[in-house]
């Protein structure tokens, strides 16, 4: 798989050690899927007052920060039986 950063998503449950859920979409993908936005503005609209141009200003500038930083963990939790853990990593 190519370099880059990747948003990951892994569920745990119990004692295994395999994820029940894992999850991986590379930032790369993500910013552009942001391409569909014009596509799906009018069922967006219809649920909400979102202004749609402010919405892609923060998630292009939310998706280029996150390529210029560091591994970090956006949510860790653990209740003792379930593990979540949603980060950004590199590839």
């Amino acid at each position: 798989m190519a370099e880059g950063r990747i948003f990951k998503i892994v569920v745990v449950e119990g004692d295994q050690e395999e994820p029940k859920v894992e999850v991986t979409v590379p930032i790369k993908l993500a910013k552009w899927a942001l391409k569909l936005l014009p596509f799906v503005e009018g069922k967006i609209k219809a649920q909400t007052d979102i202004d749609m141009n402010v919405l892609k200003e923060l998630l292009d500038e939310g998706f280029d920060e996150m390529e210029q930083m560091g591994e970090f963990d956006l949510v860790k939790v653990n209740d003792g039986n379930t593990r979540v853990k949603i980060s950004i990593e590199e590839r």
